[in-house]
């Protein structure tokens, strides 16, 4: 290995609690020492120069702690021993300011959860510009604007991502946004802290693509942290496997997922298997779900591109789905492709400007005009479990005081804040703990309790698991599916996961910039894809072999939809691979959704034979 870039050696980590408080013991794990909770113990490794090196453990090893001692961004509870140096300077011997004028410049992070780590008062093309200007004050803002249009498109963004403020943005494209700020300065080390557990296969893979291809440009090396074992293996040099705070293992990635000396190392490494157990299921019977041509447009006017005029982003265009009672749907796609969307219009929190979205027998685009009871009584029906468990709960709140209000709103009898946690597999002793006490996992079981609470019909799930590592994603999904049978539920999930779809859905709808482009029963679809949007989306799932590289697809090219013809065209496979004529209509006719093969696809040529994903 050449000489390392970053060299930890020794690295300790103790957090001690305020005075007067009395720490837990964290459930299966290590007990609170007298001087604090120790989190990291020990842990030495090296980062060469051009070299990615991935780490990886279950939740609460210690991985995020130790990125965040490289960078100096632990809260100063934290007691840090040991060494850090980059490039030989020593990161835990600088002051605060001299830390504040490396980070950004010389070491950058990209944070799992761009949703809190982007100011949310702020637009993008801001965010760049300040993050440019900042380590650069001879730049002037007109350059400093041309360099962030730059970075937009090199992180796959189109230019009126510039206007937008966070929240107006897809998980996906507000981690490309993270992406761009980190490496604007072009920094020697980026520390990437799970940067695709929430995205789908197909962004995971270009946002991954965009951090190799920003490192190789600057000669910046990688530490990436993450719980895939696709990424692992497709992206890494070198793996460091941490348990408890310790390092048990490391070594090359080939080694590593070939004879792993560890157990633990070798269940990490594991590919994560699902059994077909619900796709192989057709459903039938009334709809509990049903839109009929739903449109969605959300409009933004440019300040920091050269359009003056509103522009329409088409968020639902012309969106079609039918699900039974009892049965899930999965919507998948690319972020920006409309699922959410979806499922918010679903849970009437989106209402349409066109269409019909009909929920167990109510119209709900005729909400404004019910009355309040109609109205409440329309929200017990149908409650919406969100991505990010903790920040849909009230941080001031404890468990009790969430479950107990939600148990008021819906005036269920019978029930009380013991027997709702009793549901989702948490014992008692939990509510009176605040949302920052608990794990990841217990956080989505209070927010699916708390879902729950008001007996709902209809259950829409927007990526519930994303951010979870394998053995609490499949726990978490094994309880829905028990509960979905239990309380007879009809389930919307959002997922990103193919093997998760595969899994736990009936139904598949894949959607691509606001529109489905095949829907049909799961294993139909997944396993004889039709659209070459969907072959794409299988095609790039990360395989955790280190020889087998998934198939790139192409990132977006213009800023928005063609206004003729396919709209998946300019990344389409096939369309390269036809005769003129028939490519020419690609070009000419949009594509409207017809019947083959037991599903329905929007493409001219889906019937035109391709070799079948493997």
């Amino acid at each position: 290995m050449s000489e390392s870039l970053l060299a930890v050696e020794g690295l300790g980590v103790t957090f001690l609690a305020p005075r007067g408080t009395r720490l837990r013991p964290r459930a299966g794990g290590r007990s609170a020492a007298a001087g604090g909770v120790p989190a990291v113990r020990d842990v030495s490794f090296t980062v060469g120069a051009d070299e990615v090196v991935a780490l990886v453990g279950e939740s609460g090893a210690g991985k995020t702690t130790t990125a965040l001692a490289v960078l100096g961004l632990l809260p100063s509870s934290a007691r840090v021993r040991g060494s850090v140096r980059l490039e030989g300077t020593s990161l835990l011997d600088l002051s605060d300011r001299a830390f504040s004028a490396l980070r950004g410049a010389r070491i950058a992070m990209v944070f799992q959860d761009p949703r809190s780590a982007l100011p949310p008062v702020h637009r993008v093309g801001a965010l760049l510009v300040e993050a440019l200007q900042l380590h650069d004050r001879r730049l002037s803002r007109a350059a400093a604007l041309a360099r962030a249009a730059q970075l937009c498109t090199l992180v796959g963004l189109p230019g009126r991502t510039l206007d937008a403020y966070p929240h107006q943005l897809s998980g996906g494209q507000r981690q490309r946004v993270l992406v761009a700020v980190a490496v604007a300065n072009r920094p020697r080390l980026i520390v990437a802290d799970e940067p695709t557990s929430s995205l789908d296969v197909t962004v995971q893979a270009q946002v991954l693509e965009v951090l190799h291809r920003a490192r190789e440009a600057a000669g910046a090396s990688l530490l990436l942290i993450t719980h895939d074992p696709g990424v692992v293996a497709g992206h890494a040099d070198r793996v460091v496997v941490l348990r408890d705070g310790q390092v048990v293992e490391q070594g090359d990635v080939t080694t590593l997922f070939d004879a792993p000396r560890q157990d633990y190392t070798a269940r990490l490494l594991r590919a994560e298997a699902f059994a077909a157990t619900r796709s192989e299921v057709e459903p039938t019977g009334p709809a509990a779900v049903e839109l009929v041509d739903v449109h969605r447009t959300f409009r933004s006017r440019s300040r920091w591109t050269a359009r003056a005029a509103d522009e329409a982003v088409a968020a639902m265009d012309g969106v079609s789905l039918v699900v039974p009672r009892g049965a899930t749907l999965a919507l998948v796609g690319e972020s920006g492709s409309g699922k959410t969307t979806t499922a918010l219009a679903i849970a009437s929190l989106e209402p349409p400007e066109a269409g019909t979205v009909r929920v167990v027998g109510t119209d709900v685009s005729t909400v404004p005009q019910l009355g309040r009871a109609e109205r409440l009584a329309l929200r017990r029906r149908v409650q919406l479990v969100f991505q990010d468990a903790g920040g849909s709960l009230d941080p001031r709140m404890t468990v009790r005081q969430a479950l107990a209000e939600g148990l008021r709103a819906s005036a269920a009898t019978g029930a009380d804040v013991a027997g709702v946690l009793r549901l989702v597999g948490l014992p008692a002793a939990l509510a009176d703990r605040y949302p920052h006490e608990l794990s990841g996992g217990q956080l989505q079981r209070v927010a699916l309790a708390r879902a729950l609470a008001s007996r709902p019909e209809v259950l829409v799930l927007d990526e519930p698991v994303s951010a979870l590592d394998a053995p609490v994603r499949a726990e978490l999904l094994a309880l829905v599916d028990r509960l979905r049978d239990e309380l007879r539920l009809t389930c919307v999930l959002v997922a990103h996961d193919l093997g998760v779809v595969r899994a736990h859905a009936e139904l598949v709808a894949v959607m691509y910039r606001g529109r489905v482009v095949e829907q049909g029963p799961a294993h139909v679809v997944l396993d004889d894809p039709r659209h070459p949007y969907t072959r794409a989306l299988l095609a790039a799932v990360p395989v955790a072999d280190p020889r087998v590289r998934p198939a790139p697809v192409p990132l977006l090219d213009d800023d928005a939809p063609p206004t003729a013809g396919c709209r998946f065209r300019h990344r389409c496979a096939l369309r390269a691979a036809l005769p003129g004529d028939l490519a020419q209509q690609c070009t000419q006719v949009d594509p409207v959704s017809r019947r083959t093969e037991g599903r329905d696809v929007a493409c001219h040529h889906a019937d035109v034979p391709v070799q079948r994903h493997p």
